[in-house]
């Protein structure tokens, strides 16, 4: 927003994505389950992706039933290769950093973390945002 203005108020911005990501993911499940064949999905964490993406690259093949080519397989191990472990470094953030404890985190992304077995009782102003 700084682009637009001398004046950015992070609390704000911190708490419209709140919403729009609060309503953009309710969305996202509704429309996935109304839309999509459950067996066309296959879902997976960042936090799997992140120690041994090869590893998460074959569990895609083997879901979907197919087969890895060797040179393929080969480009991405290369490719992988070349990028420098921790590339784009991680950003930890706390909650209370942007007035966002006080929001519901239950009503607002409950559903979302319950299905896919995330931890939404983190209800200390110091809650973790990454």
């Amino acid at each position: 927003r700084r682009v637009f203005s001398r004046e950015v108020d992070e609390n704000q911005v911190a708490q419209d994505a709140w919403r729009y990501w609060s309503e953009t993911t309710a969305t996202f499940m509704r429309d996935r389950d109304r839309l999509l064949p459950a067996e066309r999905i296959f879902d997976l964490r960042y936090a799997d992706i992140r120690p041994d993406p090869m590893r998460a690259v074959q569990h895609i093949y083997e879901y979907f039933g197919w087969e890895l080519d060797p040179s393929r397989e080969a480009k991405l191990q290369d490719a992988l290769s070349k990028q420098p472990r921790e590339q784009n470094g991680f950003h930890h953030y706390c909650a209370s950093q942007f007035g966002l404890e006080e929001m519901d985190r239950e009503k607002d992304f409950g559903a979302y973390c319950e299905r896919y077995g995330l931890n939404t009782d983190q209800h200390s102003a110091n809650a973790v945002l990454v």
